[in-house]
């Protein structure tokens, strides 16, 4: 009769230290949330230049490595080398390149934060094809407005949980 009880413990023990697990490791991933109303999920930079008709003042949602940030005088302009993106809208750099890309942001974006190198992910509109270069060879670069930009943590960011377990001896000198 002894062992019902004990059993109930264990199983409740068991439920606990499952429960925990799942919220640490929920607590790990990071998703951001974009509002994907309206959003073209199809079209990518190397078809906005080829059809822009067809895609002109479309909403896509697209991501890659930051090239150049710059400042002006009302805004932003980021240039991004595109990549696909995963199942969280981070951009897969094991993955192929899918061209450039330039963002026009309404507001003063901090370049030393979104500097060159850095993963960015964007929800906007296609306004246009610009023309430009990269080196010495011209390039035509699907232009959009950036709505909700997502900066993505660095790989010296921690952005692990602070939560050590363990048990053990420590000796200090």
């Amino acid at each position: 009769m002894l062992r019902k009880p004990l059993a109930i413990k264990e199983k409740l023990l068991d439920f606990a230290i499952i429960s925990i697990a799942m919220i640490l490791v929920a607590g790990c991933a990071i998703t951001p949330k974009f509002q994907l109303d309206n959003v073209n999920h199809e079209v990518l930079p190397a078809q906005a230049v080829t059809d822009f008709s067809a895609y002109k003042n479309t909403r896509t949602l697209w991501g890659g490595i930051i090239v150049s940030s710059r400042n002006l005088k009302q805004g932003s302009l980021l240039e991004v080398l595109s990549y696909p993106l995963d199942d969280n809208y981070k951009p897969d750099t094991q993955e192929s390149p899918l061209g450039r890309f330039i963002i026009e942001h309404t507001e003063y974006l901090e370049t030393v934060n979104y500097a060159a190198g850095r993963l960015l992910t964007v929800v906007g509109p296609l306004l246009e094809i610009r023309k430009g270069t990269i080196g010495e060879a011209e390039y035509l670069y699907p232009v959009l407005t950036g709505e909700q930009l997502f900066l993505w943590p660095t790989e010296d960011q921690n952005t692990e949980p602070r939560i050590q377990f363990g048990f053990g001896v420590m000796i200090h000198n």
